[in-house]
């Protein structure tokens, strides 16, 4: 078997893909069109086929069924030149040899490329009660289908989490006439995407729609119902009655597979990959070996350190880049930023590269502007604020960005990843020409607004 890159198309590897979801899938569907002689296989230890997890939290809002989110069933994968082995869980990869060992106890292999792409687990607070029936999460098609039967019979919901998950949930419940209550550990929320002033609309947007938030409030415990089903969070000393539970509190890494086929884990959790995503053991690349998605480790391109992306435009980047490794060695997966973008009631909030908590933990010496304007031309109807947020460092970089508003972040955030992962100046940025219609943005918008403001600060940096 051959392990090097720097395959022709008419190479006719035997690839195995450990784990469904987009970076399984996307890892699949890339080595299949990169070399259409390829045998792949797929293991995946559910049954829910390939679906989208982005769009679960709309399905429970009621906007569309949520046999709507599965994407391809097996059979469809089969025509496409893809094996999936459903029911099928991976309990140990023996990487030199590049075989497999499932649950049934079953030897598969020998593989010319194995990729990893177990995701990740979801993160439950560690308090007592943890464990009760009625904790749920919205980690899987399964979690979704029983939040969703649980919902109809529901007066009141509790969600503990306040990131891009938690505020989809809250919403969703909140729509279904459900009492909502929103429990964030930290002070404010979407803690990873924005700074306190930035999250500050998003909680006022929440609140006029009847959602309650609790903010700076751990989790203490969780409490049963005389059928022994949680039915009660107490936080901050206050005891929220419930009938129903959903934590969206986080996720970790399923690197589990890691210690017994004696792989590295990076400082993250998660598999340690090179820059070009394959795994490593005592921080040697293993050959034809990858991991790829929620499990893998990456690097940021902001601090250069090790950092994970859950995201599912990252597993599609990544998914690409191990194809394209593997028809040319010398390709490298370009580090990340990471832009991400959620939509919380109508209201848009994102981010890229680093908020200034994180940029202080990472010792950049961050600083940042914010600029607050009309999204589009005032005179339009349906105009509404854009807040836009840049965060700079000692060396006058900017290291993150962040927006909230009506609509259009997405775009804005999209731009300034290109600009941070191409380290393009700010003075530059200011610079360039922009579309302008006013249905669409103000002239003077927000966003150029705080790249001014950013350059004249960064001056005497």
């Amino acid at each position: 078997m051959s392990q090097a890159g720097g395959h022709g198309r008419d190479w006719t590897p035997r690839v195995a893909v450990v784990g469904g979801g987009v970076a399984g899938y996307s890892a699949a569907g890339r080595l299949r069109a990169a070399f259409p002689g390829a045998e792949v296989h797929l293991y995946e230890r559910g049954r829910s086929h390939h679906y989208s997890a982005c769009g679960m939290t709309f399905a429970l809002e009621g906007l569309y069924p949520l046999e709507r989110v599965v994407l391809e069933t097996p059979e469809q994968s089969g025509r496409g030149g893809v094996r999936v082995h459903e029911g099928t869980d991976v309990v140990g990869i023996d990487a030199a040899a590049r075989r497999l060992r499932t649950s049934g106890g079953a030897d598969e292999g020998p593989f010319d490329v194995i990729v990893v792409a177990t995701g990740r687990r979801a993160l439950v607070p560690p308090v007592p009660g943890a464990g009760l029936p009625g904790v749920l999460t919205l980690s899987s098609y399964t979690d979704a289908e029983r939040t969703i039967e649980l919902a109809r019979l529901a007066r009141r919901a509790v969600v503990v989490g306040g990131g891009a998950i938690g505020l989809e949930t809250a919403v969703a419940l909140r729509s279904l006439g459900l009492d909502t209550t929103v429990v964030e550990a930290l002070p404010h929320l979407l803690p990873q995407m924005l700074d306190p002033e930035m999250a500050a609309p998003v909680r006022a947007h929440l609140e006029a729609r009847g959602i309650a938030v609790l903010a700076g409030a751990p989790v203490e415990r969780f409490e049963a119902g005389h059928d022994g089903r949680a039915t009660i969070v107490v936080a901050l000393g206050s005891a929220l009655g419930a009938d129903l539970i959903v934590v969206a509190a986080g996720v970790r890494p399923e690197s589990s597979l890691a210690d017994a086929a004696g792989l590295d884990r990076g400082p993250t959790g998660g598999f340690a990959t090179d820059a070009h995503l394959r795994v490593t053991r005592a921080g040697a690349p293993v050959e034809g070996v990858y991991a790829v998605g929620d499990c893998a480790e990456v690097r940021s391109a902001v601090t250069g350190r090790p950092t994970l992306s859950p995201l599912a435009s990252t597993a599609l980047y990544q998914a690409r880049s191990v194809a394209l490794h593997l028809l040319d060695g010398r390709h490298e997966h370009r580090p990340v930023v990471a832009p991400a973008v959620v939509v919380v009631g109508g209201l848009h909030a994102g981010g890229v590269g680093l908020t200034s908590r994180a940029a202080e933990r990472a010792g950049l010496g961050p600083w940042s502007v914010t600029s607050k304007g009309s999204d589009r031309s005032r005179y339009f109807p349906g105009a509404g604020e854009l807040w836009v947020r840049l965060v700079g460092d000692r060396d006058g970089r900017i290291v993150g960005a962040q927006a909230v508003g009506p609509r259009d972040v997405k775009e804005r955030m999209n731009l300034l990843a290109v600009a941070i992962s191409m380290g393009i100046p700010p003075g530059e940025l200011a610079e360039i020409e922009r579309a302008y219609s006013p249905p669409l943005q103000l002239l003077a918008d927000p966003m150029l607004g705080a790249l001014e403001q950013f350059v004249e600060r960064a001056g005497g940096r």
